[in-house]
C-alpha cells in the first residue's frame, strides 16, 4: 500500500472518530465514568494524530532493516477471546519470518488456539498458563524462556474485546500502532535495537 493509499485509509475513519467524540461531548456519555471519558479522549488523540503523522517519504522504509537480527525479536500474544483472533493473525503474517512468536492461553482454550493458530502460523509456540491476572501471569510465565533466549524487544498483544466502543478503539490503537501493517513493527523494532538509550 502506497503512501496516498495509507492516508487515505486513516482518514476514513474520520466518521468512527466523530461519532465517538460525539458520544464524549453530547450526551451518551454522560453517564459514564469520568475515567471511561478521559480514555476515551486519550485514544481519540492518538487516532486524530496518526491522520497528519503521515511522512510524505513513507515507502522509503526499508524493509530489511532486521536482517540477520529478526531472532532478537519476540512477539507475545495472550489468546483468550478466540474470535478475536483473525485480527491479530493477520497483522503477524505481516511480521518478517525469524521473528519469535509465543501465544499464552488458559488451558481451557489450548485445543481451539492450536487449531486457529498452528495451520496459519506453525512456527508460533504456544504455552498453556493458568488465566490469573488476565494475561499478566501468562506473560510473567515465559519471561524465563524469553530472558534465555536472549530476545532483546518483546512486543505484548492480546484478543482485547472490550464491552462498548472504548474496547474496539483500544483494541485497534494497540494493533495498529505496535503492528499494523508490518511497518510500525519494523520501525520500532529497528529504533529500538539501534538506539541503546531506550
Amino acid at each position: 500500500m502506497d503512501a496516498g493509499s495509507k492516508k487515505a485509509s486513516a482518514l476514513a475513519n474520520y466518521e468512527e472518530i466523530y461519532a465517538l467524540k460525539s458520544k464524549i461531548e453530547f450526551g451518551e456519555a454522560e453517564s459514564r465514568p469520568k475515567s471511561l471519558i478521559q480514555s476515551y479522549q486519550a485514544l481519540l488523540d492518538v487516532k486524530y494524530a496518526s491522520l497528519h503523522e503521515i511522512p510524505s517519504n513513507f515507502d522509503l522504509l526499508n524493509r530489511n532493516c532486521l536482517s540477520g537480527r529478526e531472532s532478537k525479536v519476540a512477539v507475545v500474544v495472550h489468546f483468550y477471546y478466540e474470535e478475536m483472533w483473525p485480527l491479530i493473525e493477520k497483522r503477524l503474517k505481516s511480521i518478517p519470518p525469524g521473528v519469535g512468536i509465543f501465544i499464552t492461553c488458559p488451558s481451557e482454550k489450548l485445543e481451539i488456539a492450536a487449531k486457529l493458530i498452528c495451520k496459519s502460523l506453525p512456527q508460533a509456540r504456544i504455552v498453556s498458563s493458568n488465566n490469573i491476572g488476565m494475561d499478566v501471569f501468562p506473560f510473567l510465565s515465559i519471561v524465563p524462556i524469553l530472558a534465555n533466549e536472549d530476545f532483546e524487544i518483546v512486543f505484548k498483544l492480546q484478543t482485547k474485546k472490550g464491552q462498548n466502543d472504548l474496547g474496539a478503539l483500544w483494541r485497534d490503537v494497540m494493533l495498529d500502532t505496535l503492528i499494523g501493517d508490518g511497518d510500525n513493527f519494523l520501525r520500532i523494532s529497528e529504533r529500538m535495537l539501534s538506539d541503546e538509550s531506550i
